[in-house]
């Protein structure tokens, strides 16, 4: 299960790369233009900082049921898995 720790670092990682994309002319581009085709319109960077603020950590366990609970998981390494969990 996500923390609320994990989702706090989480949301911030978010934040911080949605405030840091704002900080060059190309990624300012790719927001209109990508924003455009998804949205039909520009959202502003406010908005989408508040719907991230607003994710709980319901929310996330209800999507952690939805998409991981409800079925085992697969790992596929690639060298020695001695240390590997299981």
């Amino acid at each position: 299960r996500v923390s609320e720790h994990e989702l706090l670092r989480a949301k911030n990682q978010i934040k911080a790369g949605i405030v840091m994309a704002s900080e060059s002319t190309g990624s300012i581009a790719e927001w209109i233009g990508r924003h455009l085709l998804i949205f039909g319109r520009v959202k502003p960077a406010s908005e989408i900082l508040a719907k991230v603020d607003a994710i709980t950590l319901d929310d996330m366990h209800r999507i952690e049921q939805r998409f991981i609970g409800a079925s085992p998981l697969t790992v596929a390494t690639l060298g020695p898995i001695d240390a590997l969990d299981t």
